[in-house]
């Protein structure tokens, strides 16, 4: 709206300004030719060329503006994506290393059932040997 409201001050600008050019070219013609009046309508034609140039200029800055914002949202976007996939990942391998873990721990309390076991059977070897040495 308010670029709306832009454009069309600047438009009433200009038809007042080409009317003051027309008019001088009048008073020109018929003799009534005001200079300094000629010479202002001159710059302000120059100056309106110049306000309608910067007003293309600002309109091709807003949309290169629009389209890096639109790049840094995607930019943003993707890289929220990737946070979450190693988030992801990371918690995954967190899980897997918890259960690797869990598998020695109870893999190390096997192998010492079975040594206590062994230890428990020498030790019942020895006894029946001894016991056999006795009796001999």
């Amino acid at each position: 709206l308010e670029e709306s409201v832009s454009e069309s001050q600047a438009q009433v600008q200009t038809l007042q300004e080409r009317i003051v050019m027309q008019r001088a070219e009048q008073e020109r013609e018929r003799g009534t030719y005001n200079d300094a009046e000629y010479q202002w309508a001159r710059a302000l034609e120059v100056k309106d060329v110049q306000v309608k140039d910067l007003l293309s200029q600002i309109k091709a800055m807003e949309k290169d503006v629009a389209e890096s914002h639109t790049k840094a949202q995607n930019a943003l976007k993707t890289l929220e994506e990737t946070q979450q996939t190693l988030r992801r990942t990371h918690n995954e391998r967190e899980q897997t290393v918890r259960v690797k873990d869990q598998a020695i721990r109870d893999r190390d309390l096997a192998i010492e059932r079975h040594l206590k076991q062994v230890v428990e059977l020498e030790l019942t070897i020895v006894q029946v040997q001894a016991q056999k040495a006795e009796e001999i």
